[in-house]
């Protein structure tokens, strides 16, 4: 690493930590740290055959509550699951250079072009195949905007389906993924 790209990796380190969160991420954290609070009010329910009742409080409804949101992630899964094609897929994730992050960080409206870069990218391995045929695959793609070391990491997660349809309307399998083929286009398409 030479000694542009080190004052470069310092700065955006320290850019990280002394950046005040957004206010959507404060409100969220307010919301997790109240969330079952009874001091914050709930519903209370009656049983009309035993007259019992049960005091039950309000939830945040946070994706990022450790409660909420694995409900919330349970949801997802399912509607998604609902959504796909019923074949085999992969799990690709797709990255930006560590030197284009601090440019994505201070204008997140660039992460769009993320979800566009893939698209691009994976509908031409799938066109390569057949030109004629314009081969179709099913995907999904998530966004996450921070790493397991939880800095500023943004990346896709892509599910795609081994196969595609094209003007045939006949399907067609794909077991070859050239891995090295969709980074270099990504790196490109970005």
């Amino acid at each position: 690493m030479n000694i542009l790209q080190k004052i470069f990796t310092d700065h955006f380190e320290e850019m990280l930590y002394i950046q005040h969160p957004r206010d959507s991420v404060i409100e969220n954290v307010e919301k997790m740290i109240h969330c079952g609070d009874p001091s914050f009010g709930g519903a209370m329910y009656a049983c009309p055959s035993c007259r019992n009742f049960k005091f039950v409080p309000f939830r945040c409804h946070s994706r990022f509550c450790p409660s909420c949101g694995n409900m919330y992630a349970i949801d997802r899964t399912t509607s998604m699951s609902f959504k796909i094609i019923n074949v085999q897929h992969r799990h690709c994730v797709f990255t930006i250079a560590r030197e284009l992050r601090p440019l994505f960080l201070s204008d997140r409206s660039l992460l769009n072009c993320l979800f566009s870069s893939v698209n691009s990218v994976v509908s031409r391995m799938f066109h390569k195949d057949n030109k004629s045929e314009l081969f179709t695959p099913g995907f999904i793609c998530v966004l996450h905007t921070f790493g397991r070391d939880l800095k500023w990491n943004p990346h896709i997660h892509c599910l795609v389906s081994e196969g595609g349809v094209g003007n045939s309307l006949r399907w067609r399998h794909k077991k070859h993924f050239n891995y090295k083929l969709l980074r270099d286009s990504f790196q490109t398409a970005l």
